[in-house]
């Protein structure tokens, strides 16, 4: 089943639902809410006070440079106990080597880019959604003035080559370049197989289709087909996917993508982690995961479409994991 509008959505987000205080831990070059009213009071310091009182509910963003105390902070701030701890997004010029130190040495799991042209409003998105906890919806990524909106679902994994070219028509009639239409064709099957194979399962919590090879085509019920949705504003282009399941557990994707920093085998069984949450991560200027545990999971990649190919490579790299409280 496939369905297409046209969304015109604010620029501005909504007030944040419940209280919880952000600390800006640097000046940032970029304001992290995007207009007034937006979301919680934020505050700047120039240094965070090893008794600085925090809740789990709080936000701390952290300007990011390789060797800058950020490192320290945030090794301190892992030290804390559990409700003593704030939520941590880290910022800055965030290449590929800059990934692997945040996720691979420190856990960081929400860690925003400052290459790319959306990188306030993506800054301004992970505050909202950690702070007010509502995670769902690939719109929130999009503030133009008129974006263009695919979707479809699909209750079998067979015909994925349908997927594929519906994804490539999509692309092609905004003259996406085609060598990121080629990726995009990759980063998409990727996100669906995963949904089809490795997010069902029963009521014990064992995993239905993960040990299933990817030519054996699984059929789910009505209300478990997964949902695929494609936006465009002429300088990004989101996919989501989402399964009914939310059995994504987001240690394994912290897990696994260590495992892959550190070039040792990847876990590959249940869960959908290991080689494709690489291919994800290395494909993507931004890749989200909204968990909702036992009721759903949206992956969201986000391409800056922009400046062609070689502009893509050099956008940098953004990265979230959240779960619902």
């Amino acid at each position: 089943m496939m369905s297409r509008t046209r969304s015109t959505p604010s620029s501005v987000l909504e007030p944040a639902a419940a209280a919880g205080t952000v600390t800006v831990v640097g000046d940032p070059a970029e304001p992290v809410v995007p207009a007034p009213g937006a979301g919680p009071a934020v505050r700047y310091v120039d240094a965070l006070p090893e008794d600085a009182a925090f809740s789990a509910r709080d936000v701390v963003v952290l300007r990011w440079t390789p060797g800058s105390p950020a490192e320290a902070i945030l090794a301190a701030l892992a030290a804390r106990p559990a409700p003593a701890r704030p939520q941590v997004v880290v910022t800055g010029d965030v290449a590929e080597e800059a990934l692997r130190t945040l996720i691979g040495a420190h856990g960081v799991v929400h860690v925003v880019g400052t290459r790319g042209p959306s990188r306030a409003l993506d800054l301004a998105v992970t505050v909202d959604k950690l702070v007010g906890g509502e995670l769902f919806g690939l719109e929130r990524y999009f503030g133009g003035p008129e974006v263009d909106v695919a979707k479809m679902s699909r209750r079998t994994s067979g015909r994925r080559d349908e997927i594929q070219e519906w994804v490539r028509g999509f692309a092609e009639r905004h003259r996406v370049n085609t060598r990121i239409v080629d990726l995009l064709v990759v980063v998409v099957d990727e996100m669906v197989t995963n949904a089809f194979y490795n997010a069902p399962v029963g009521p014990d919590g064992a995993h239905r289709h993960a040990s299933q090879a990817r030519t054996v085509e699984v059929e789910l019920a009505e209300p478990e087909a997964v949902e695929i949705e494609l936006r465009c504003d002429g300088a990004r282009l989101g996919i989501a996917t989402r399964d009914a399941f939310g059995s994504l557990e987001p240690h394994v994707v912290v897990d696994s993508l260590r495992r892959c920093f550190t070039r040792a085998e990847p876990r590959t069984g249940p869960g959908g982690a290991g080689l494709g949450l690489y291919l994800l991560l290395g494909s993507l200027s931004h890749v989200v995961f909204n968990v909702a545990r036992g009721r759903r999971t949206e992956v969201i990649g986000l391409f800056e479409i922009a400046g062609g190919y070689k502009k893509l490579l050099t956008a940098g790299k953004s990265f979230n994991l959240f779960t619902e409280r």
